[in-house]
């Protein structure tokens, strides 16, 4: 599918990588929401994937001017700043940004996975995807959107929590796709930033690519968030 275009708008004070497909409007829209590491190419590029698919996407910088402590600190107790500018930028996407409102899905990664997953359970969205995030309780997830999320065995820090999420899934009947990837680590969807600080994470979180895992959970995230959008 060919992208019509990119471009950052600078909207509700934060800047946004916005990718449009070549497609009938109003197209379903996508908020794709970063790791801590924050708006890295890695994640333009998924932005560009997931245009490609025909989703209007939208990448906002949730670290402009807020700092990375602050913006983990909000995922971790699921309120703050950095879930206000979720909301605003997913209601921009369907009035200024082209999208379908009723037809809006995010996509988390990591940190972004944790804030993802807070917003299912709070209609936000319609379908949330998430990537190695950690999940809300078991209270909230009864009243869940549609998932699909995708975890690595190897993963130290949340590997664990894919069981547990499938698990309350099913047991309230909610649509998902939950999948564990034996030999896949933190961040196997898009590469961690070089450095002394990013390698010994890395070693100790088991962080790393794998092009095998990566491919399949983006095939699974896009088809599941055709069906539902």
């Amino acid at each position: 599918m060919t992208i019509l275009d990119s471009y950052v708008v600078s909207a509700l004070g934060t800047p946004i990588y916005v990718v449009r497909p070549e497609v009938a409007r109003p197209a379903p829209g996508v908020v794709i929401l970063h790791e801590a590491w924050g708006l890295t190419e890695e994640v333009k590029s998924l932005a560009r994937s997931a245009a490609a698919c025909g989703f209007v996407t939208a990448a906002p910088d949730l670290l402009a001017g807020y700092s990375r402590v602050r913006a983990v600190r909000d995922a971790a107790r699921g309120h703050g700043p950095s879930f206000h500018r979720i909301s605003k930028v997913a209601d921009w996407l369907g009035t200024d940004g082209g999208a379908d409102p009723a037809r809006t899905a995010a996509i988390g990664l990591s940190m972004g996975a944790t804030m993802a997953l807070r917003l299912a359970t709070r209609g936000h969205f319609k379908v949330v995807a998430a990537y190695y995030g950690f999940t809300p309780p078991d209270e909230d997830l009864a009243r869940c959107c549609p998932v699909v999320a995708s975890y690595g065995d190897k993963d130290w820090l949340v590997g664990y929590q894919g069981v547990r999420l499938k698990k309350i899934l099913d047991e309230h009947g909610i649509p998902n796709d939950v999948k564990s990837y034996p030999d896949a680590g933190h961040s196997f969807l898009a590469d961690a930033p070089s450095g002394p600080v990013a390698g010994m994470m890395t070693q100790f979180l088991g962080i790393g690519p794998s092009a095998e895992a990566g491919e399949d959970a983006w095939s699974r995230t896009t088809e599941f968030l055709s069906r539902h959008l």
